[in-house]
This record gives structure tokens, sequence and C-alpha cells, in this order.
């Protein structure tokens, strides 16, 4: 393609000629590339104007409304259709009209095209939204206003930080003109200016006005820009093709492209684009920092972390995760899939991650690894797919934490909710559920086998005479004996106290008991049994009910009837076994009674004691509250512990008259202590039957009007975790009545089981009685002091006070005032007693 261009005037100017030439010269092929890139350029800032994050609008120089995106007419409350031929000043608010007049006026006047205006809007709604708009004058081609273009930000929603806001402010000022920070520049041999087109006034080559026509590049830069500069712009009048780039004083970064300009066949000057690339330039090393500090938060995180490919195989991982597998980096990439994995968890860890992609993009499982020393160790890995810009699966992300430590303290607390503290046999709850379990497996009829209840004779003889150690080591003996005997097949429990039970799934009569005889003689011969100066055997009382003949009872009818028998058997005389049957529900004889009839009798008929154990505030080291423990009194006068009637009650639905007849007492010892100088508390438990009886609000309500002179606050009731997860609801509703009649309410046991926690939070408790099992080795057990200190915290930011229980010696009372324990209880502090011992002036 041939092209003549005129000559230059004298005066240096361009000729018509010249300019003509120019424009031809824009049109070759070898300047179409960059033509053709800077229309996509601004087909692409159209396509940013459309979906931009920031509100974009066109308005005429006399604040119409021509066009705004979706994310304005979000900001302003409306919809876009309805704001074209708005005026801006109908969505301004009405203190900031004058401010935005001026600053509309101070664009049509040619304004800095930087100037900023902070107001606010207000949506048809009422809303008030501050906004930061940017504004710019666009002209026509013969430089009249055309339309202005504005950029608006949300600043009540403002996340960035105040560099990333001037770096969008900046890049929303770049979208405003058609090719921002662009200049095209055409220089002659000499390098004076011919021609410049373009905006950006901050462009070294960025001077529009005609009277720079023929002034030399150099006046333009400072003389180190224009030293890297000059040799490139040197090489394209030799026919080449330069590229230079530019910092200037104000912090901006200019790149520069020239090319040689050929006029008539030969080399005539040169053109050039001068582009403002700062903003691509701090993408980029932000893009590069970003990287840093990834890589930086991957190799140095805390956790375990790998990057997974989609084979199973490790990629990349941390130094956390080479801990954690025993195994170097090498090593685990060069491993195959789930190679580390323990066996028996590989097939459940590979289904699992080959649903990653197709069920979900995340998930997280607890499985175990082989450490390189051969030792297992427990790992919870959160997994994440990684997707490339078209959502195709790259890699999986892990996060891989040793969690080894927590399942023993969970297989612990497991262990200590299913089993007996003492003993390590399981307890009432878990022999339930496996007795349950064993009924639910029988087909059709009813289920074989025989259950087996055993009771000490005397139990309380030895620990009135001997001391609860000696009881406690009497139990634990027993328990070995009662395991020695006991098939491998067989279910042995604690069920509270002295009293065992033993499932013998598939025994008949004879079976159970030859069984029964087998036991009832290793306990009367085992010599470790053998008690006191005198060396007197050890005894026990055996009840067993057949399943088979049962009928359809359930597992809670079982133990009763079993009970019941056991009861039997001591009524006969003791150290024998008695079996169940049908006449044990109605009384084998008029002048016998049963069990229940037994404590029915007691509750009518003045056949309940009550003992008072004191607790001793570790504050003031004074005795300032007792807990009321009931006891039955037995044929010859002797008490009758708990453990031996409380279930029956509860299973014949009449715990609910004990707790009423012990609140009543309560009451009563109130009143008649409340002339003392500091009158004690009293504390009252509450069996899961009476957690939201009606009867028992409307008694508490009666007594307490019927004593004026008692304050509530002295009355405290307690509530175990068992009795509070009956029913929440109405547990809930009877706390609360109870708070606000001004009583105190204490959940006993806490931390014996897993739903404390829930409890504490829907429950207005003041107190928390810390389980035993967590204080009589606080002193030297580790755990137990973390556990305790634990709850006292707890307990400290709820505003409540705690108590712990068996508090057996001198050295856990320190250890627990030490611990912030408020109160203390147990065999230390004082053994229950008759409440007419314990509080005199009460008779």
């Amino acid at each position: 393609m041939g092209t003549t261009v005129d000559t230059a005037a004298s005066d240096g100017g361009v000729t018509e000629g010249t300019r003509e030439g120019a424009v031809r010269l824009l049109t070759r092929p070898e300047l179409v590339e960059d033509y053709e890139r800077l229309e996509a350029e601004c087909r692409r800032f159209r396509t940013a104007f459309e979906s931009a994050a920031a509100g974009s609008a066109i308005a005429t120089p006399d604040g119409v409304l021509v066009e705004v995106n979706e994310t304005y007419a979000a900001l302003v409350g409306r919809s876009a259709e309805e704001l074209v031929g708005t005026r801006v000043a109908a969505l301004t608010h009405p203190e900031d009209l004058a401010a935005t007049a001026a600053y509309f006026r101070a664009c049509l006047a040619g304004g800095p095209a930087r100037d900023q205006l902070e107001k606010r809007f207000v949506r048809p709604d009422g809303t008030v939204v501050p906004v930061l708009v940017s504004a710019a004058l666009v002209r026509d081609e013969q430089g009249a206003p055309a339309y202005v273009t504005a950029q608006v930000i949300d600043l009540s929603a403002r996340m960035s930080a105040e560099d990333e806001a001037r770096a969008a402010r900046q890049r929303q000022r770049l979208i405003l003109a058609s090719l921002p920070g662009t200049v095209v520049a055409l220089y002659d041999s000499d390098l004076r200016v011919v021609e410049t087109e373009g905006l950006g006034a901050d462009n070294p080559a960025g001077h529009t006005d005609t009277s720079v026509r023929g002034a030399l590049l150099a006046e333009f830069l400072t003389a180190d820009d224009f030293a890297i500069v000059e040799p490139q712009i040197r090489a394209a009048l030799a026919g080449g093709t330069g590229r230079a780039e530019l910092n200037t004083a104000a912090g901006r970064e200019f790149e520069m492209e020239a090319a040689p300009f050929v006029e008539g066949g030969r080399v005539s000057g040169v053109l050039t684009v001068w582009r403002d690339v700062t903003v691509r330039n701090d993408a980029e090393r932000g893009r590069r920092d970003a990287d840093r500090q990834l890589r930086a938060a991957f190799d140095d995180a805390p956790i375990g972390m790998a990057m997974v490919g989609l084979d199973g195989r490790f990629t990349r991982c941390n130094a956390a995760i080479c801990a954690i597998t025993g195994r170097s980096a090498i090593e685990l990439a060069r491993l195959g899939p789930f190679a580390f994995v323990h066996p028996d968890d590989v097939p459940a860890v590979a289904a699992r991650f080959t649903s990653l992609g197709s069920e979900t993009d995340a998930l997280t499982i607890e499985h175990r690894i082989l450490h390189a020393s051969g030792r297992t160790v427990w790992v919870q890995a959160q997994v994440t797919l990684m997707r490339d810009d078209e959502e195709r699966p790259l890699y999986a992300l892990a996060q891989v934490t040793d969690v080894s430590d927590r399942r023993v303290f969970e297989d612990r607390l497991r262990h200590m909710a299913d089993h007996d503290s003492l003993t390590g046999l399981l307890n009432r709850r878990s022999f339930e559920v496996a007795l349950e379990s064993h009924l639910q497996r029988a087909d059709d009829g009813p289920a074989s086998g025989a259950l087996m209840v055993l009771d000490v004779d005397q139990f309380k003889t030895v620990n009135d005479t001997l001391g609860h150690r000696a009881g406690d080591e009497l139990i634990l003996r027993l328990a070995t004996v009662l395991t020695s005997i006991v098939r491998q097949n067989d279910v042995l429990a604690r069920m509270g106290g002295d009293e065992f039970a033993v499932l013998l799934p598939h025994a008949d009569r004879q079976a159970a008991q030859n069984v029964a005889d087998k036991l009832l003689g290793a306990i009367r011969g085992d010599e470790q049994l053998l008690l006191g100066a005198r060396r007197r055997s050890v005894t026990v009382s055996v009840g067993v009910c057949l399943l088979d003949e049962a009928g359809a009872a359930d597992a809670d009818d079982l133990v009763v009837r079993a009970d019941l028998a056991m009861y039997s058997a001591k009524d006969a005389g003791r150290d024998r076994v008695v079996f169940w049957t049908e006449e044990d529900r109605e009384g084998r004889a008029p002048t016998r009674l049963s069990w229940p009839q037994r404590i029915s009798r007691a509750i009518d008929g003045g056949g309940l004691a009550l003992e008072a154990q004191p607790i001793r505030n570790l504050r003031t080291e004074t005795i300032d509250r007792y807990e009321l423990l009931v006891r039955m009194l037995g044929h010859d006068g002797d008490l009758i512990p708990p453990a031996a009637f409380l279930q029956v009650a509860e299973r014949g639905g009449m715990v609910t008259r004990i707790d009423r007849w012990v609140t009543e007492q309560a009451v009563a010892l109130l009143s008649r202590t409340s002339g003392w100088p500091a009158p004690p508390v009293l504390e009252v438990n509450l069996s899961g039957q009476s957690v939201g009886d009606a009867g028992l609000l409307a008694q508490i309500e009666a007594l307490l009007r019927a004593h004026p002179d008692v304050d509530p606050a002295r009355l405290v009731f307690e509530v175990t975790e068992t009795a509070a997860v009956a029913d929440i609801l109405r547990a809930r509703a009877f706390a609360q009545r109870l708070s606000d009649l001004g009583c105190g309410l204490a959940l006993d046991d806490f931390g014996s089981g897993f739903g404390s926690l829930y409890y504490l939070k829907h429950l207005p408790f003041d107190y928390l009685k810390i389980d035993g099992e967590f204080v009589a080795r606080c002193a030297t057990d580790r755990t137990d002091q973390l556990i305790v200190e634990s709850a006292v915290r707890l307990a400290q930011g709820l505003g409540k006070e705690t108590i712990a229980e068996f508090v057996g010696d001198r050295t856990t009372q320190r250890m627990l005032r030490a611990l912030g324990v408020d109160h203390a209880q147990g065999f230390f502090v004082g053994r229950p007693a008759p409440v007419d011992q314990v509080l005199p002036s009460a008779r």
C-alpha cells in the first residue's frame, strides 16, 4: 500500500497533507492490530460498565440520567428502566443537593477529573445510603459537553482497605474514558511532536493542545526518563521496534511502545502508544504478594496442609502434615493413594474422597492413619475440591489435624458414661440398654435367658462399722469375684450401691440356678471378702427373673421383678436365691408385703426418715448448707439406703410422693431454724418424675405461703441430668417457676454425661454440683483437675456457684479451693446423719 505525505510547513507545523497521511498511516496493516486491541478494550469497558460491582451512570449535562447499570439501580432502590429520564437531584438527600449541584457545575466547567463527592442517596423506602461519587465530563468532537459519566460506591458496606479503595477509584476513573490512560503520539525524526491523540493528563505524552506541536519530546520528560525512552524511539526510527517503562514522580507507571512511521517508502517518524500500566502492575504485584502469603500460610500452618491430586496422591504438603504422619514430603508424594490410611479405614475414606465433585465439594472425615513409627494416629481431615474458572476440578485441598488426644478423652468420657466409676463394670443405664437390646433380638415370642439381681446382705453394717473405704474395697472385690464366675457372653453390671445385675442370655431355670449357686458359694467362701476381726463371711441375696416366663414385660419391668425376688430372698433369711413368680406381684401371703406396698405404707405411715449431709463454704470455712437424704425404715428399725427402694418407687410411680414428703419436711425445718443467726440452706433432690409435676409446684407455693418466715432462697432443689432430659420443655417451665418463687436450683452430677452443657443453657440453674467422679482424685489426676477447673470457669462466667461432691480428704479440699470451687461436700466434710442430730434446734 503506497502512501504520500506532504512536506512539513516551514514554521514547523504540520500541513494538511501530512495530517491526512498520518491518518491513512494508522490504517496500515502493521497498526491494525493495535487499533483492534483498543477496540476490544472498548468492548470490555462496556461490559465492565454493565456488570461492574460499583454503580455506573451516564447523565446529560443538566443532570438527567441516560443510562445506569444494575448496581446503580440497586443502590438507589429502583429499576434501571425507571431511572432513565430521572434527575440525579431527585435521588439525592435534601441536605446534599447544594454540594451535588456545585460538584456537577465544576465537572461541566472542566474541573479536575479526579475530584470526588461524598453524598447520600435516599431510597423509596426512606433508607439513606452514603455513597462516594466519581464523575467525569465527556465532550463531543466540537469540544462541547456531551454527557457526564459517574461511578458510585456504597460507603456503608466498604470492605476493602484504603489502598484497595484508592485503586478501585482509579480503575473507575479509567473506565470513564474510551481509552483510559492511553495516548497515541507521532514524532518526527528529530523527536518533535507531530500529533497526539487520547486521554491522560498524567501521561508523559498526554499533551493534546495544538500549541505543543513541534515541541521536542525531551521537554515533557525528565532527563532520566528521556534517557530511557530515546534509545527505543531511535531503534524504531531505524526500522525496528522499541519498548520502555517509566515511573513518574507521581508514582505512576507507564509503558511506551514505538514503531516506525513509514511515508513514501521511508521512515519519516515514530508512532508511539503510551499506556498507564500502574493498575496492571499493581495487580501483578498484588498477585505475587498474595501467592507468597498463601505459600507462607500453607507451608507454615500449624495444622497439616496438603494438595491432593484427583488420583488421591499428595502433590504438595507442609511440615505439619509431615510431623503428623512421620514422613517427609518426598515420601508422601511417592506413596500411592491412601497408602498411610489405616487398612480398616481405607474403604470409607476412599468412598468419601470419590464423592468429591459428584456429591459435594467439601467434606470432613475422621479416620486413622499409620505413623511411620507404626503407631496409630487419629486425624480429622477437612477436604475441599478446588476448581478452575470453568468449574473443572483441579485438586483437593486437605487440612489435617491430629485429634488423637481428643479421641482418647472422648473414649474416656463414653466409658465413664457407660461404666461404673468404682468397679469399671457397666452401669445401670448401660445394662438396661443391653437388656432392652436382648429383648428386641427375640424373633417371635418372649426372649430366652434369665435376669439376676444380687445385693450384699447387711452392707450398711459394713459401712457403719468398718468405714466407707472398706465398703468400697468390698464392692471392688465382689466385682472381681462376679467377673471370674460369669461367662463371656453374660452381661454383668453394678446397678448402684451394693446391687449388681447379671443377664444370662440363654439360660433356663436350671442353668440360672447353677450360676446363682456358684456365685453364692464363691462369695461366701472368698477369703478376701472376710470382714472384721471375727472374719465374718460376706453373703448376697439373689433374685432371678426368667425372661420366657415374664410375658411381654419390658426391661424396666424385668428389673423390678428381679428386684422383688431379691428382696424376697432377703426376707427369707438372706444368702439365697429366689426366682420371681406371679405370686411376687400380689404378695405370697397376706402377712408379707411386696416392696411397692412397703414403700407406699412407709410414705403414708411415717416409715421415711431424713438424714442431712453438711456442705462447707470454702470461702468462709463454715458449714452453711445441708443436703437432705431420704431413708426408709426397715422391719428392725434400721435405715434402708435409697439405692434399695428408690428404683422400685420410681418404677411403681411413687417417687413423686416421696419428693413431696421431703419437700414438706424441708420447709418445716427451714421454718424452725429461721431464728438462727445464720439459718442454713437445705438442698432437696428431685426425681425425673417430679420435674414438671404441677402438684409438686402447687405444694411448694402453698408451703411457702404458709411459712412466711422462710426465705425461699434457702430452699434449693437438685435436678440430675437424667431428670432434666426426660422433657426439656417441661423441665424449663418447672425450673423457671421455682426461680420465680425465689428458690434455688442446682444441676447435680454436672459432667457425668454428654448433656450437661445443653441443660445448663436451657435451665436457670444457680449451682453446679460437679460429679464426684472428677472430684475424688483431682488432687493427683491432672485430667480431673482440668475438668474441675473448666467447670469452675464455666460457672463463674455464667454467674453460678459450684459444689464439689465426693470430697474425701484434706488434700482434695485444698486443691478444690485452689481451683476456685465455692463449696465442698463429702465424707471429709461430714457423713450423712439423722437430721435431728445435725440440726438439734430444729426438733
